[in-house]
């Protein structure tokens, strides 16, 4: 196992130098281009804004009827449902429909909760710890 821990300490020295050569080319590149990437944010800003205004008038125009395209641009309908949650929620639980488990929360609990349907138990898991140097020339076991 010690191969293959020593390969392991190799791999990640070998990832954190590459993302750190991957971060200051990126930087570099970023200061080099820093107009366009400036010239880009504006440009996207000023059509997100554009392509709204232009939405909001062909659906101002909408006369409830005429769905054709004014310019590439048409309106379509679609349903959209406006409920209460709390009145849905008691809606379902009286109809006992449409619930679910929120899981997370409900280990949480019930790993304290003591529930008699829910069996807590410990299982065995492996870590490896971040830097494994420390731990290579420490000894030659395994």
């Amino acid at each position: 196992m010690r191969h293959e821990v020593e390969r392991l300490q190799q791999l990640r020295e070998a990832l954190e130098s590459i993302e750190n050569e991957l971060a200051d080319s990126k930087a570099i590149w970023e200061e080099e281009n820093r107009d366009l990437l400036n010239d880009k944010e504006e440009t996207e800003t000023e059509l997100r804004e554009l392509d709204c205004e232009i939405r909001d008038t062909r659906v101002a125009i909408y006369d409830g009827t005429d769905k054709s395209k004014i310019f590439g641009v048409g309106v379509r309908e679609y349903t959209h449902l406006d409920y209460d949650q709390k009145v849905a929620y008691d809606w379902a639980v009286e109809h006992n429909m449409f619930l679910t488990l929120a899981k997370i929360p409900f280990e949480k609990y019930a790993r304290y909760g003591k529930l008699d349907f829910v069996i807590v138990k410990k299982v065995v898991q492996a870590t490896i710890a971040g830097d494994l140097s420390k731990y290579l020339e420490d000894t030659d076991e395994l």
